[in-house]
């Protein structure tokens, strides 16, 4: 049987912050554990308390003191859907691959000349002494026909609409019944008239050729319906299409796009190569020297993981790579590390190559993991932290359907309707209503925990049988129930159970 075993490190206290670049007063505070083993049930939980990992570091915030609140931010794939924005990213990508022309308009952006743009259209902030800033995603789900916009509204390039389905049934029972007009605007009013004369006319001719004295309303009625039909079929032709329709690859095209996904730590894939990619990722959109993005630091930060595989439901879940490859030049053009977790995929990081940071790889690779978790059938897609005031940071609210861990309480609430209007006035906030007790407070009984003391390989005993050892040396037991107590607090009733911690 898998287990979770750490060593917490307590409250680690840095004075400088990625986010606000130190122009706000309080410092960043977090603590901190480093897991030697971690299973996905339990990373769920910790994740669901508002933890995150970076590598084999797992860490959560201490959302009162630290300067730029973070909170922990998911997408219900279930509820998504597709914006203009994120349609303009698809299409683009489609075009390219079709074509294999690079716009000249965005020349710049391909080589790399702007970093700040190109670090936009990342869509992942690479931010703070132990790189935690995860990429985003948004989850998405196809937009049907109750979707399309309001009567006489913009669509796609500029197009409008007419009457919608409503509207139409209701003039067409008031143009043969003559029972009064529908209440429109006076220009759709106007234009509607002129139709219905143009429809009157080719009902009266149509009428008259037939030669067997048909009724005049009659013939009104069937050349309405057809003319119903036609509104309706070219509707449905210009109907969004979904997530999946949009990322199926064009039918002829100069490159192809393959994307393979990976165990991160079974080493299948070319971990050289893809450090290659993470160094120029890096140097370029986020300006760190050679020295920063060495390999070492690149398989500590992104390869290893703590995270203990295992098959459910017929899959492997645990850590992946999600290598997108364009053919046929072979080219690795990005990567982006995420997580399978048994009830969500939680994105890690993306890097790609800044050639391409035009085509908004950032943006793409998260409509592709959100893809993923639809496939996986999981309801939902975890995008790292959020923060309000934060520039970087606000595209992940774009996505419908997100939605914040109230950081007191820890239930979920809507990021547009309940959250936002509370953090536009403060940074932090509780999201729950006054009469849902805390969960951040509550003390958890440590009697169940699975403790040691020190480094290396000492054993692993209950709490109580630990107190007992150490009844004799006071002041190293009441370190020890503060520790025990605040870790328990912290990690939740469940976990504390199943998690075995190492106090040094």
């Amino acid at each position: 049987m898998s287990y979770s075993e750490c060593t917490y490190h307590g409250e680690q206290e840095s004075y400088h912050c990625g986010y606000c670049e130190g122009k706000k007063q309080k410092s960043r505070c977090t603590h901190g554990a480093s897991f030697s083993t971690l299973t996905t049930k339990d990373y769920q939980s910790l994740m669901f308390r508002g933890w995150r990992r970076s590598g084999d570091y797992c860490y959560k915030p201490v959302m009162r003191e630290i300067c730029c609140p973070q909170y922990t931010i998911r997408c219900d794939v279930g509820r998504y859907r597709l914006s203009r924005s994120h349609r303009r990213v698809l299409r683009r990508m489609n075009e390219f691959l079709r074509s294999g022309e690079t716009p000249k308009a965005n020349n710049k952006a391909a080589t790399g000349a702007s970093a700040a743009t190109a670090s936009r259209q990342a869509n992942n902030s690479n931010i703070g002494e132990s790189r935690t800033v995860e990429t985003t995603a948004a989850a998405s789900a196809g937009a049907s026909a109750s979707s399309l916009p309001p009567v006489g509204s913009d669509v796609g390039g500029g197009a409008k609409v007419g009457a919608g389905e409503a509207d139409l049934a209701a003039l067409e029972d008031g143009a043969v019944s003559g029972r009064g007009r529908l209440r429109l605007g006076k220009a759709r009013q106007k234009r509607w008239e002129r139709r219905l004369k143009k429809l009157r006319a080719t009902a009266a001719a149509a009428a008259a050729a037939s030669g067997d004295g048909a009724d005049p309303e009659t013939s009104l009625k069937a050349t309405l319906s057809a003319y119903r039909a036609r509104r309706a079929a070219r509707a449905a032709a210009r109907a969004p299409k979904s997530l999946d329709q949009m990322l199926q690859p064009p039918a002829e095209a100069k490159h192809r796009l393959r994307v393979v996904l990976l165990p991160s730590a079974k080493r299948e894939f070319d971990s050289k190569s893809e450090h290659s990619l993470y160094e120029r990722y890096q140097m370029r959109i986020h300006g760190d020297s050679k020295a920063d993005c060495d390999y070492r630091q690149f398989y500590r930060f992104l390869c290893k993981s703590p995270l203990v595989y295992a098959k459910r439901n017929n899959r492997w879940i645990g850590s992946f790579h999600q290598q997108y490859w364009l053919e046929p030049e072979n080219r690795l053009i990005m990567v982006g590390v995420v997580d399978i977790l048994p009830d969500c995929t939680s994105s890690v990081y993306v890097f790609y190559d800044p050639d391409y940071a035009w085509l908004n790889l950032g943006t793409y690779a998260a409509l592709r993991e959100i893809q993923l978790t639809k496939q996986l059938g999981l309801p939902h897609y975890c995008m790292g932290y959020y923060i309000h005031d934060c520039v970087k940071m606000r595209y992940k609210g774009a996505f419908e359907g997100s939605e914040l861990l109230c950081p007191e309480t820890y239930t979920w609430h809507c990021l547009q309707t309940v959250c936002a209007p509370k953090l536009d006035l403060s940074g932090y906030c509780r999201f729950a209503p006054s009469d849902v007790p805390d969960a951040i407070s509550a003390p958890v009984p440590v009697s169940e925990l699975q403790v040691a003391l020190g480094h290396g390989s000492a054993n692993f005993m209950p709490y109580s049988q630990m107190e007992r050892m150490l009844s004799g040396r006071p002041s190293l037991l009441a370190m020890l129930a503060e520790l025990a107590a605040e870790f328990a607090r912290l990690v939740g009733p469940e976990c504390a159970r199943r998690i075995r911690v190492r106090f040094c």
